[in-house]
């Protein structure tokens, strides 16, 4: 707990004989304190303040050593007697005049490694002191720089063997306030630039001090206003520390990192590093999944997580797989077609038992995630101490809930909604799901912070969460479903999805009971298709003459296809519905409610509505407009009430199409109360998704 204390506030708890930890925190308060005054007119009071000429700021491990040494070497200018003040960033001077004392009257250059990363008031601070001063700022490679680092805070300065330092810990460092701000050059560049002028800010690459030595000194000193004809240097080569490629999990995150912060910069600064990014060898990675991935789900979740493993299989040796299985994933047919370098180590049943022992166990978790981790954490704590994996990846909030917290920092995490908003809404309708919403909210929150990268399925979910993780980032999917040309069937609302999950279900039951009576009483042919596998009970019995339930359809395609709007009331769930980005690339219009447009882009098929009232006036614009002119005035008069029917004597209306082109294009007879569903896949009783 100390460590991470020393690490949040920036300061390593490893180094030894530089103070205890009570004298730095007293620097670090009296320095600061002072550094405010300097907005006042308290800088006068210091007298006549030295020129320096130049301030060379970066990193550690960034060859900022090896340019004190020969630029003590050229005599051309002053350095300070100790390297390092350190005074801007930790007060290591105690007070603004015994720092002064160290810099004397001459020429001078000072260069403070950790400068880099100052905050834009402290930087400010250092112009009021010193407004003509130029700066110089040393790049290396973001993974390079971040790898020798970590060498030197957890091995050197710890004093045990690397290769004693659990991977886990390694990332864990890495995501660590102190080990991702050093490599963040854009922003340094930004902060520095805002203050003193891009103009006097010199950016010199790291890698040139290798190729042209007496040139990089040169170039320092002719910032500052030096003579740099033939500069002295030493023969001394730069101390890059000692030569050992990271563990395969800690290079991956290391070059998508890089990769990251690279693109912020100039081209120039891509085309130069892209190329040193290490090419990592085809290894082993271990794949963690909620639910079971599946491309003969019937939901659109397993279907992505059978897409992922799919990629990644191109992308290593091997990808072993373990999964959960809950009720919903029992209903579907067990997965195949798996590549051949996939192996399933095992799958773990989810169900009253593992929520209760799991809850038992960890009280503070969410049971999702405290069941999963009862049934695996012990077989995923063994494994991520192998050796042999180059990545790890966990797919669903649920997979990430199976992990130990200690191998957070391993994983790579692909949250496909945010479950806490599905508490939240559906502690509306139960409140007992309250203390379950808090709970998956303090823990996804502290997931975020964790993990080693964060992507989401949705910009919309990105931006929430990269406020308590900033390497979240968004992976837009597309649908699994591909409908190759609509073939619209004149008044048809079409609803799709699993129909044994609770939102679905919700969904379905308003759109028939609350919505179609006030299309109807416009468009009179108007009629509901409810396609989806799993009809509970309720789905089944709203099966009449304007409303077909299909149950489970091998290949759903062609019957969506016959859709003249996709309509998606849902008010409960959380995250991208697939099936609507599914139904805009086929080129159906969509009318979503708020929670079933979350996350999806603009798009000109796609109608936004905020209540019933408001989707059902949507779908019978969409549908009106379908219809020929003449049948367009009639819905007119209609809607003005010229000819209005009963509400009750349409929705007894019968479907007017005929039932043998629906059944040749679907394969799925339509009758009174149709569902067709085998008994492999009987409906089931609704459930929180766990």
């Amino acid at each position: 707990m100390k460590a991470r204390l020393l690490l949040a506030l920036g300061i390593n708890p490893h180094r030894r004989g530089v103070g205890s930890f009570w004298i730095k925190m007293a620097q670090y308060v009296v320095g600061s304190l002072e550094l405010l005054l300097l907005f006042t007119p308290y800088v006068r009071t210091l007298g006549h303040l030295p020129k320096v000429d130049l301030m060379v700021v970066g990193a550690q491990k960034a060859g900022t050593t090896w340019l004190d040494a020969q630029l003590r070497i050229s005599r051309v200018c002053r350095l300070p007697d100790i390297k390092e003040l350190h005074h801007f960033d930790r007060g290591r001077c105690w007070t603004l005049r015994r720092y002064l004392r160290q810099l004397g009257r001459a020429t001078v250059i000072e260069i403070a490694p950790d400068y880099g990363p100052l905050s834009v008031w402290r930087i400010h601070a250092m112009r009021r002191l010193f407004p003509d001063m130029k700066v110089a700022m040393i790049l290396r490679h973001p993974a390079e720089r971040d790898w020798s680092g970590l060498r030197m805070e957890m091995g050197f300065d710890s004093g045990q063997p690397l290769g004693d330092v659990p991977v886990a810990a390694m990332l864990g460092y890495l995501k660590s306030r102190r080990g991702r701000r050093y490599s963040d050059y854009s922003t340094h560049i930004a902060r520095w630039s805002a203050v003193f002028g891009r103009e006097n800010l010199l950016l010199v690459p790291f890698d040139d001090i290798a190729r042209d030595p007496a040139g990089v000194v040169g170039r320092v000193l002719s910032h500052a206003g030096l003579d740099a004809e033939a500069p002295v240097i030493s023969p001394e080569p730069v101390f890059t520390g000692e030569a050992r490629d990271p563990p395969p999990a800690v290079a991956a995150f290391l070059n998508r990192r890089a990769r990251a912060q690279i693109a912020k910069l100039p081209t120039r600064w891509a085309e130069r590093w892209d190329r040193q990014l290490q090419a990592l060898p085809s290894g082993k990675s271990l794949y963690i999944c909620g639910f079971c991935p599946n491309d003969r789900s019937t939901s659109s979740g397993q279907k992505l997580a059978h897409r992922k493993i799919t990629e990644m299989a191109k992308q290593f040796a091997q990808v072993d797989v373990i999964y959960f299985r809950n009720k919903l994933d029992r209903l579907d047919p067990q997965p195949a077609n798996w590549p051949t370098n996939v192996r399933i180590l095992t799958d773990f049943e989810v169900g009253p038992k593992q929520r209760i022992v799991g809850a038992l166990r960890w009280p503070h978790l969410p049971k999702f995630a405290s069941a999963r981790r009862w049934a695996a954490g012990r077989l995923i704590g063994r494994l991520v101490e192998s050796a042999d994996y180059r990545a790890f990846y966990a797919d669903f909030s649920q997979g990430a809930g199976a992990i130990p917290e200690a191998a957070l920092p391993l994983f790579e995490f692909r949250q496909h909604d945010v479950v806490s908003k599905l508490y939240d809404r559906m502690a509306d309708q139960r409140p007992m799901l309250r203390l379950e919403a808090f709970l998956t909210r303090r823990w996804e929150q502290r997931v975020w912070s964790r993990v080693a990268q964060v992507t989401t399925l949705s910009e919309e979910d990105a931006a929430e969460i990269a406020a308590f993780c900033v390497e979240a980032r968004a992976e837009p999917v597309s649908g699994t479903v591909a409908i190759a040309k609509p073939a619209p069937v004149s008044g048809r609302i079409i609803f799709w999805g699993n129909m044994a999950r609770a939102e679905n279900e919700d969904a379905a039951v308003r759109l028939v009971n609350d919505i179609l009576p006030r299309v109807k009483m416009v468009v009179p042919d108007a009629h509901v298709w409810i396609v989806g596998a799993h009809p509970t009970e309720r789905v089944q019995e709203l099966a009449s003459g304007a409303v077909t339930v299909t149950g489970f359809i091998d290949d759903p395609a062609p019957v969506l296809a016959t859709a003249a709007v996709a309509a998606v009331p849902l008010k409960l769930g959380s995250g991208v519905k697939i099936k609507v980005l599914e139904t805009l690339e086929g080129g159906i219009p969509t009318v979503v409610s708020p929670v079933g447009g979350e996350g999806i882009p603009d798009h000109p098929l796609l109608t936004r509505v905020l209540d019933d009232g408001a989707m059902a006036d949507a779908i019978i614009d969409i549908l009106a407009a379908q219809s020929v002119p003449a049948a367009k005035n009639d819905m007119r008069e209609m809607a003005n009430g010229g000819t209005q029917l009963a509400s009750t004597e349409m929705v007894e209306k019968k479907c007017s199409v005929p039932p043998a082109s629906v059944a040749a294009m679907s394969n799925v007879p339509v009758g009174a109360a149709q569902w067709t569903a085998s008994a492999s896949r009987s409906a089931g009783a609704p459930e929180v998704p766990i």
